[in-house]
């Protein structure tokens, strides 16, 4: 595995619990346990760390943008990582944009602004739009349990590498850096 430098993670079901039918404030916005921990890790270690989340609720009308800006503030506050780049598709399914997973254009957008190639970048995601995106461009993908990662484990081919939690993979690509 090409050494990576920059580590994109989706939010919902990966970073936060999830809530139905979305978290549509930082009043329902809560971080796993062990995310935190998993983050700052990885922040020790060097990495570049961003988020890449559909937010399709905006266009529903469940949810403002200000709403995910201060879900933003809550994630950078509570993670000490203030220059976490975080990026959203707002747009709804018919909207035909090219940054709402499964298609790329959100990860090439991150990865642009980061100024990383996509071979030095993993992206950590628990659905199969996650895992789409992510193989459309080549780039390294990891499938988290939580969130909806147990019903995606049987939609993604053997070969993709399965973690309990962000931290799980955070402890495991950290010790295997130099792979």
């Amino acid at each position: 595995m090409v050494e990576k430098e920059l580590i994109i993670f989706d939010r919902d079901g990966v970073i936060n619990e999830l809530c139905k039918p979305y978290v549509r404030s930082v009043l329902e916005f809560k971080l796993y346990p062990w995310t935190v921990h998993a983050l700052q890790h990885l922040k020790v270690n060097n990495y570049k760390i961003a988020i890449c989340s559909n937010q399709r609720g905006v266009a529903l009308g469940f949810y403002s943008i200000s709403d995910l800006n201060e879900i933003d503030t809550a994630i950078k506050n509570k993670t000490q990582i203030q220059d976490m780049q975080i990026s959203y598709c707002i747009h709804n399914h018919d909207d035909n944009c090219d940054c709402r997973k499964p298609k790329p254009g959100m990860l090439l957008n991150t990865c642009k602004q980061a100024g990383v190639s996509v071979d030095k970048a993993i992206f950590v995601g628990d659905a199969i739009t996650d895992y789409n995106a992510a193989e459309a461009i080549s780039m390294d993908f990891c499938l988290v349990l939580t969130g909806y990662g147990h019903i995606t484990s049987k939609s993604v081919p053997p070969k993709v590498q399965r973690y309990a939690s962000i931290l799980q993979f955070a402890q495991y690509i950290t010790k295997h850096r130099n792979d």
